[in-house]
């Protein structure tokens, strides 16, 4: 595989870099551990696990009952680099099966939700200590955080983080199109879903905390 013979960036825990590579190998682990592919994987032990039957791994050509497609202002010029339009095309995005751990699912707001619900619960993993470590974020080798910016300053096991003294949150974003930010401390979970690729749904999750938790500023 080419990227093994590609230099580091820099050396581990010196700076934050998010990179798909690290997913496609988490991906692997599983393939071996569990005897089955990453997929199935997910299928047995969480979606079906919770019904989950409109959640579901695929590219942009599957058709799903209520499937919302995705639209872009960005188009690709002569040069093959992105430029923004003033008219909307629909995005086309096919993932190989070795990428499905970097490329996300589709799914809806109420099962999303369920979700959160059965991991909270300790439904989804055999030590319910082990959300605590993966939500912990990651400190850099001077002590520091670094994420992906703004209000996103931290980065966890795989979860973005917003790291704050008061009301912290996990918050997952996903392509430019979705994001769900869940405060452990305040016992509340948010999701908003788009399909507008380069929007920024997750500027609006904190305003709609505010109508939900006491005291956020």
């Amino acid at each position: 595989m080419k990227v093994k013979s590609l230099p580091l960036f820099f050396q581990p825990g010196e700076r934050f870099n998010y990179n798909t590579t690290n997913y496609l190998l988490l991906g692997k682990l599983i393939d071996k551990l569990s005897r089955q592919p990453f997929v199935s994987f997910i299928q047995h032990r969480q979606l079906d696990v919770l019904n989950m039957q409109q959640t579901t791994f695929g590219n942009s050509f599957d058709v799903f009952h209520r499937k919302a497609p995705t639209y872009t202002y960005y188009h690709k010029d002569d040069k093959g680099e992105l430029v923004k339009q003033n008219h909307l095309m629909q995005t086309y995005e096919e993932f190989p099966a070795f990428l499905l751990t970097d490329a996300g699912m589709f799914s809806t707001a109420g099962e999303m939700a369920r979700w959160i619900i059965a991991l909270q619960q300790g439904k989804l993993l055999k030590d319910k200590k082990s959300i605590h470590t993966m939500w912990t974020p990651v400190r850099l080798n001077n002590g520091s955080l670094d994420g992906f910016g703004g209000i996103l300053n931290g980065y966890a096991l795989g979860w973005p983080v917003v790291d704050r003294p008061r009301h912290p949150a996990i918050a997952p974003i996903g392509g430019g199109r979705a994001s769900l930010f869940i405060y452990p401390q305040d016992d509340i979970s948010i999701i908003i879903l788009t399909n507008l690729t380069g929007c920024s749904p997750e500027s609006l999750v904190e305003g709609v905390a505010k109508f939900y938790i006491a005291g956020f500023d």
